[in-house]
């Protein structure tokens, strides 16, 4: 401004002078913002670490006022500039932790580009988001997804026979009326010997139906015991499928098998797991979220159970059947990373046994975090609220006088969703004749 005008020095000063008392002022009004934001981060800070996430009210009302006190810092700091003055210094609160979106930071404070990715190796990756696609290998009449458009051709062929024999029962009354003032007696005597005709024909249309709907139905129950059978034999199968591809075939299988009371008969023997069988649990659920896809019902079937199970073990507050709380929370957390069972459930669960973190709940937690934490934990939707579950953890472990077991599964938990930052080992250069 100053070099765009051709103006004396003493009226350059004058304008300092003047512009000094508003930038002043202006600086009083940035503290003002900066001491509410930090008010608010401290308040989020604190809701955070009770609930594990924000509302939508609280998210929107902070990105307003960080937003306004963003761009009142520039405005300030480019007239500071203006007048060769130094630029204000806000002062730095320890205590108080910047809320930040998980889009706009990682779990270890970098851009999400040079984060760690989810999955160990391509191998696990393949697995956990590879799934087959069964309208490639499986028809879609199979699928259910050709039944809406059978339904409405079978409609239609209905309204055009009903339409059909309509027109001919009209055209039958005006040829009768036509012919009753002509010949009263000879249209009597034809009318009933068609009435009569008519009888007979439909008394054998009749049995002949009848028949027809005999054989139908010992040719579904036919089909219904072959079906049975071979769904038997799939179930049998299933706790021998312990690679990708003996589960992937055994999915494909189902499908020519598929039907609402096939797939509540899956559902259960899924829930049915054994709970010394670990190893099933992640087959199972690639299988559960493969025929997700196309059967909607079947995930929530399952899922219903399990938290069913889950509510029932929690109420019940005994320490025994620890294995069978084991399976189910591994299940969940199995589930989780196909992104079949949702977050909330997860989050729900860990909860529980965190508000009574004793005995076998410390287990089961343990085991969850094993099972899934580390994918939530980087996930880029719910890393705030897991680093929040993982901070309580780590309270409760110091708080709580555990036994040597486990506080040793809460720290193999703990690091190994978080694992502590390590600096990069520096390889010492020796000389050629060393080497």
């Amino acid at each position: 401004f100053f070099m765009g005008l051709n103006i004396t020095d003493d009226l350059k000063t004058f304008f300092k002078k003047s512009l000094s008392s508003y930038y002043d002022a202006a600086v009083a009004i940035l503290m003002s913002e900066h001491a509410s934001l930090r008010a608010m981060e401290s308040e989020n800070a604190k809701i955070l670490n009770v609930k594990g996430e924000l509302s939508d009210e609280n998210t929107a009302l902070y990105e307003k006022l960080r937003k306004s006190f963003d761009q009142l810092l520039r405005c300030v700091s480019s007239l500071a500039e203006a007048l060769d003055m130094q630029p204000p210094v806000m002062p730095d609160d320890g205590h108080t932790t910047r809320v930040t979106t998980a889009s706009e930071l990682s779990p270890s404070g970098k851009h999400f580009s040079a984060v760690e990715p989810i999955w160990d190796d391509e191998d696990t990756k393949a697995f956990y988001e590879s799934l087959p696609d069964l309208r490639v290998f499986v028809p879609g009449v199979l699928l259910g997804e050709a039944e809406p458009k059978l339904v409405d051709q079978h409609g239609k062929v209905h309204e055009q026979t009903g339409e059909h024999k309509l027109e001919q029962g009209t055209e039958v009354q005006n040829n009768a009326e036509a012919s009753v003032p002509e010949h009263q007696l000879e249209g009597k005597t034809n009318v009933g010997s068609k009435n009569r005709e008519k009888k007979d024909k439909t008394g054998k249309e009749i049995s002949k139906e009848k028949e027809a709907d005999q054989k139908g139905d010992i040719e579904r129950e036919k089909v219904r015991v072959t079906d049975g059978a071979s769904l038997d034999n799939l179930l049998q199968r299933l706790p021998r499928c312990v690679s990708r591809d003996l589960i992937d075939q055994l999915t494909v299988e189902f499908c020519y098998l598929n039907s609402k009371a096939n797939r509540k008969k899956l559902a259960r023997a899924l829930f049915n797991v054994p709970r010394t069988s670990l190893e099933l649990l992640p087959f199972y659920s690639r299988l559960v979220a493969t025929l997700s896809t196309c059967m909607k019902d079947l995930p929530s079937m399952l899922l219903s159970m399990l938290e069913e199970e889950f509510n029932f073990l929690m109420n019940k507050k005994d320490q025994i059947k620890i294995e069978t709380k084991i399976r189910n929370i591994r299940f969940i957390g199995e589930l989780c990373k196909f992104n079949i069972a949702p977050s909330g459930l997860v989050f729900s669960c860990l909860k529980a046994c965190l508000d009574d973190f004793s005995h076998h709940n410390i287990d089961v937690a343990c085991n969850l975090l094993e099972t899934c934490g580390r994918f939530l934990y980087l996930s880029q939707g719910t890393t705030v609220r897991m680093s929040n579950m993982l901070e309580i953890l780590r309270r409760l472990k110091n708080v709580k006088n555990l036994d040597p077991h486990h506080s040793t599964l809460v720290e193999n938990a703990y690091y190994l969703c978080k694992p502590p930052e390590r600096s990069a080992r520096v390889s010492k250069v020796r000389p050629p004749l060393h080497q």
